[in-house]
């Protein structure tokens, strides 16, 4: 199998979607709209988490930059003034700070 290279400008474009600043507001709009429910098995050493984004459920443990999207796409709305680089960065670190706290 062959190595994936990416070029300059491929680079250039997916450090764009993450420059930006961390927002507080939207940060604390997701925590306060986001409903997250956690349930322990016992087959799985790890809570089983469901994030319910728009009514609808997604884990946790999905792909970290499909839940970007996904909340980034849900509430970008609700934030017109807020560069969507901002939204997601602050995304992904909603989505690091619950990893941490249920997975430690």
């Amino acid at each position: 199998m062959g190595r994936f290279i990416l070029t300059e400008e491929d680079k250039k474009e997916v450090m764009n979607n993450y420059f930006g600043e961390f927002n507080q507001k939207f940060y604390d709009f997701l925590k306060s709209n986001i409903e997250v429910e956690s349930h322990n098995t016992e087959h799985y050493p790890r809570p089983f988490v469901l994030l319910y984004i728009d009514g609808k459920s997604k884990i946790l443990n999905d792909s970290k930059k499909y839940l970007v999207s996904k909340i980034v796409s849900v509430f970008s709305d609700d934030f017109p003034n807020v560069p969507e680089s901002s939204l997601r960065l602050t995304a992904k670190k909603f989505i690091d700070e619950l990893k941490k706290e249920y997975y430690g």
